[in-house]
């Protein structure tokens, strides 16, 4: 009887070490999900199956694609965006996804069009979207023919903000220096040089296959230089009429902008 019981205890033993690989091997098939956001308490979607709120810590599921959406609720509308991506998770490994749900704000002015410096770096144009991150001093808005505005965004509790542009008189347009782009200049003269010295070098060599075509009698090579020589021709005129309309936008905005 003794010798039955400990034969028992024996296969229970088995069993047990046979489950419990068992269920390592299924967790090392599965992936580990960590979902945090700058501001918390936002939903999460999982494929498109509400799984809980930021931060979320320990969410397992099967490898592979997934799709991840982070948006806030209707309480934190005012503060947060939303957040998607496609994430690839490999299995047995923990993944921390980041979903830049930062707060943000919006800014127009009047006119729009204006574009919102941050330092030396242009955010865009008004009316735009501004996440608080993207910003590190005070927001300056520009705009030929208007007066510098600025905004102390950091210091601001505001999230929709409008900025009236105060237009500069004629003695200060006068003083105020030039806003051409004298990088844009020289790309665009440099790009009608090109395509000048492109479509030169292509009539040079429709030329010679020209020559060539009238020096020749042999049937076949004529039609090879001739052939040759309207390609040729075709092209140069093609890159000089590129090159000229280069030239004519460069100039075109050039003068816009300088008097503007």
């Amino acid at each position: 009887m003794h010798f039955n019981q400990n034969k028992i205890l024996l296969i229970i033993y088995i069993c047990g070490l046979f489950a419990s690989a068992a269920l390592a091997q299924s967790d090392n098939q599965m992936a580990t999900l960590h979902i945090i956001s700058p501001v918390k308490g936002c939903c999460v979607e999982l494929d498109g199956r509400m799984i809980g709120l930021t931060p979320l810590y320990g969410i397992t599921t099967d490898p592979g694609r997934h799709i991840i959406k982070v948006w806030p609720g209707d309480s934190l509308s005012w503060l947060a965006r939303s957040w998607s991506n496609q994430i690839d998770l490999k299995a047995g490994l923990a993944h921390t996804i980041y979903a830049n749900t930062a707060i943000s704000f919006w800014l127009s002015s009047d006119p729009p069009g204006v574009s919102v410096w941050s330092e030396n770096v242009l955010l865009g144009l008004t009316p735009l979207s501004i996440s608080r991150e993207d910003v590190k001093t005070d927001l300056r808005l520009v705009r030929s023919g208007y007066r510098d505005n600025f905004i102390d965004i950091l210091s601001s509790k505001q999230i929709f903000l409008h900025k009236r542009m105060s237009p500069l008189d004629f003695y200060e347009k006068s003083l105020r220096p030039s806003r051409l782009d004298s990088r844009k200049l020289l790309l665009g003269g440099a790009v009608s040089v090109i395509l000048g010295a492109a479509g030169y070098w292509l009539k040079i060599r429709a030329e010679s296959e020209y020559d060539a075509y009238m020096s020749t009698g042999h049937p076949d090579k004529m039609k090879r230089h001739f052939n040759n020589a309207k390609k040729y021709d075709q092209w140069s005129g093609a890159l000089y009429i590129a090159g000229e309309a280069a030239l004519g936008i460069t100039i075109y905005f050039s003068v816009r902008e300088l008097w503007r």
